[in-house]
């Protein structure tokens, strides 16, 4: 989850819920991982948010080192995790890299020069030709809109565009694709009533999810059926991934 998201759920004095989408995100992540993370270094992730991809990580890879970053870390928020978590690059220990896994989950369409955010963890040594880069984003620059803005984003992607920033950045990917196809249609109605001022411009996110546990269930069932076909049958999606290591 966003800190952003997390700050304003706070702020209205409700319990944060985990999305279903987190849930299934996770999953997919830990599936296509599988097998691929250099032994015995670090975990990364860069824009943690709440931490909670990474705690997902650290089960998967019991034993390793973690730590996350994200600017609007603050520990007045109160994030729970096991990992070290700071609020710049510039704060992350010496023992942080070379990494052998590098989270970038949906941090690059933050950023105006991907390559050069990418540049920077090489230069700091958290980035080798042995680390593994897994990079999300969000898919398809027609379907941008208000929530985009809300969360700070400068742009949508395309696996071919993603995969251009990427090589800019020296990085060759070995596996990208899309993945929640089910998710675009509804984004696709969001847009269309937002444009046509039917939807309320006032939108934050996740901070929305009220779901109770059997709901939560149901939901992340489905999606974890929607990543799977996008992945077998090469489906367009909502959200872009992208392996890869330094060239």
């Amino acid at each position: 989850m966003d800190l952003s998201e997390l700050a304003a759920i706070r702020a209205s004095g409700r319990e944060a819920r985990r999305h279903p989408w987190e849930l299934s995100r996770a999953n997919f992540v830990i599936a296509r991982l599988a097998g691929q993370v250099p032994e015995g270094r670090p975990l990364l992730d860069v824009g943690c948010g709440d931490a909670y991809m990474l705690g997902r990580i650290c089960q998967a890879y019991p034993g390793r080192r973690a730590f996350g970053v994200d600017t609007a870390y603050r520990e007045d928020l109160g994030v729970a995790s096991q990992a070290t978590l700071v609020s710049s690059l510039d704060q992350l220990p010496k023992e942080a890299g070379p990494a052998g896994l590098v989270l970038l989950m949906d941090v690059l369409e933050h950023v105006s020069d991907p390559a050069e955010l990418i540049g920077d963890l090489v230069a700091r040594g958290l980035v080798d030709s042995q680390t593994l880069l897994f990079v999300t984003v969000p898919a398809w620059q027609v379907l941008y809109c208000k929530r985009d803005h809300w969360l700070g984003h400068y742009r949508r992607y395309r696996v071919s565009l993603l995969k251009e920033h990427l090589s800019q950045a020296g990085i060759l990917t070995s596996d990208c694709g899309y993945f929640f196809a089910s998710l675009i249609l509804v984004r696709a109605v969001e847009v269309v009533l937002e444009r046509l001022g039917l939807r309320s411009t006032e939108d934050k996110g996740l901070v929305g999810w009220r779901g109770g546990p059997r709901l939560l269930r149901l939901l992340s069932a489905c999606l974890n059926l929607d990543a799977w076909l996008c992945r077998t049958l090469s489906l367009p999606g909502l959200t872009c991934y992208a392996l890869g290591r330094l060239a």
